[in-house]
Parts: C-alpha cells; structure tokens; sequence
C-alpha cells in the first residue's frame, strides 16, 4: 500500500513537471514569435522611413528646380520691364533736395518737386515712353510761379558731370508751346541777390515741348552745391517740367 501511494505521487509529479515545462516552453515560443514579429516590423518600418526619406528629397530638388527656373523667368521678365521704361541702375546715385531762397528778411520760398511720378501717382511720359527715374515740377503745387529749381550735391567732388534729358510731360499736350529755359549754378558762392540767386551758372541751355526730350551734359567745374532751374515767361500756360534719368559722372 505504502508502495503504491509512493507511485501515484511520483506520478502525480512528473505530470505536473511535465505540464509546467509545457507551459514554459509555449510562453517562450509565443515570446519569441512576438519579438520576431517586433523586429521584422521595426525592420519594415525602418524601411519606410528611408524610402519616405528618399521621396522627400526627391520633391524638394524638383520644387527647388522649379523655383530656380521660375526665378530665371521672372528675371528675364523684370528686364524686359527695366528696357521697356528705360531703368538705369547707375541713377540711384543722384538724389534732389528742396532749397529755400530768402528775399530780405521776412519772404522766402523753395519750389514742390515731384519724384519718379506725379502726386496722383501718374507716371512720367514723354511722346508715349514711360520713365522711372527723375522730378518734375507742376506749377499748380508752386503758387504758379514760372520758375522752378532744386538741388543736389556733388559731395567731396566724386563727379565732373550731370547728364540727363530735360521735357515736357505729356499731360501738357493742350497747353501752349512755350520756349523753356533750363538751367545749372554753382551753388557755392552766391554773390548776386536778383534773378541769379544761385551763383554762378555753368550751363544753359533752351527748349520747347515740341523738341522731345533734350540730352544734357554739364561740366560741373568741381561745385560742391548744384541748383537746376525751370523757367519760363510769366504769361504761358505751359506745366510739367521734367528732368529725366539723371546721373552724376
């Protein structure tokens, strides 16, 4: 008997030995199976992330591409623009001021200038060609007064002349066609108080609204303060005085 209950625990024991290292084994293997699984994912997912990587890159050398030609087209397309209204570069170097002239102690006056357009925003034009660069001067906004000036500076003499072209806007196509004086002073030593106010003159040079546009070229004799001037007789109607493209050289 005592044999016998001996047995069955014996029995009893390798089944459950054998039961547990059943159990031990499938947890194992189902470990497994999932960690293989983990890593053939990661492994893909890795994968993915390349190639999205790849794609990416691709894209933005096509846009960059893109961009690149859009730009090259816009370039060309501003030049066309630059030609077409007559832009030159070089005309950043020469910038007008105001200049009040004094008439005894109490009257003074400086003239209204206008520049690259006209006050409503209406570009400059001449015989149908547009311009960019210049002043002009509109009576109406200068007590209609028929002289009209402005001033610039040849700072440390870095330039022996201003070059330019001198008109009429074409708004002024029904007015009359008046003779026009321009003209340019050395501002520097003023020695007269009448009509030569503004020194000594350096240039001069008439012109009528039925010319076009007039070339200039001013020997400024080393002057430091320079003075253009508009004028025209007191009894014509004509407007819109234009010095266009202006540049120091």
């Amino acid at each position: 008997m005592k044999k016998q209950i001996l047995l069955i625990l014996f029995l009893c024991g390798m089944l459950t030995y054998s039961y547990v290292f059943s159990q031990n084994k499938t947890s194992s293997c189902s470990q497994f199976s999932k960690n293989d699984k983990n890593f053939i994912y990661s492994e893909e997912n890795s994968t993915d992330i390349y190639k999205y990587k790849d794609e990416l890159i691709s894209e933005i050398k096509k846009e960059n591409e893109s961009l690149y030609r859009e730009n090259k087209y816009l370039r060309e397309e501003l030049n066309k623009v630059k030609n077409q209204f007559n832009y030159n570069e070089d005309n950043k170097n020469v910038k007008f001021f105001t200049h009040t002239i004094k008439f005894g102690a109490n009257k003074r006056y400086h003239s209204i200038f206008r520049e690259n357009h006209w006050k409503d925003g209406t570009e400059f034009k001449v015989e149908g060609k547009t311009y960019l660069n210049g002043i002009g001067f509109d009576r109406t906004e200068n007590g209609d007064r028929s002289y009209y000036f402005a001033k610039l500076y040849n700072e440390d003499i870095k330039h022996s002349n201003l070059t330019g072209y001198i008109g009429i806007d074409d708004l002024a196509e029904n007015l009359s066609d008046s003779e026009v004086t321009f003209s340019v002073f050395n501002n520097d030593n003023i020695t007269k108080c009448n009509n030569e106010f503004f020194g000594e003159e350096i240039y001069k040079t008439k012109f009528k609204k039925s010319d076009g546009l007039k070339k200039i070229d001013v020997n400024l004799k080393k002057s430091k303060n320079i003075i253009i001037e508009f004028s025209v007789d007191t009894d014509s109607d004509l407007n819109y005085f234009l010095m266009l493209d202006p540049k120091l050289q």
